[in-house]
């Protein structure tokens, strides 16, 4: 993530037997789930893990920004929900 603590961090769950949903099956395609209003660059901050004795069951994962035409601007949040199908 942003420093040492969310890296350990994500690299423990992992380790765990945790994995990211999105890039079990995205693999390393960009998706952002939040923009900073000050630069407006954009991040992928929002995840779902999976045990990887159920990853198999994973059928689609997508990030959704809940408005009519997939736009950001408009959404309810400034974050995008993760939707995850098993």
């Amino acid at each position: 993530m942003f420093n040492a603590e969310g890296d350990a961090w994500m690299d423990g769950l992992h380790a765990a037997g945790w994995i990211d949903a999105y890039r079990y099956l995205h693999g390393d395609r960009r998706a952002y789930t939040w923009y900073s209003p000050n630069k407006g660059n954009g991040f992928r901050l929002d995840h779902a893990f999976v045990h990887e004795s159920l990853v198999s069951r994973v059928s689609r994962v997508r990030y959704d920004w809940a408005t009519a035409d997939g736009a950001r601007h408009g959404a309810p949040s400034d974050h995008a929900a993760i939707v995850v199908v098993l």
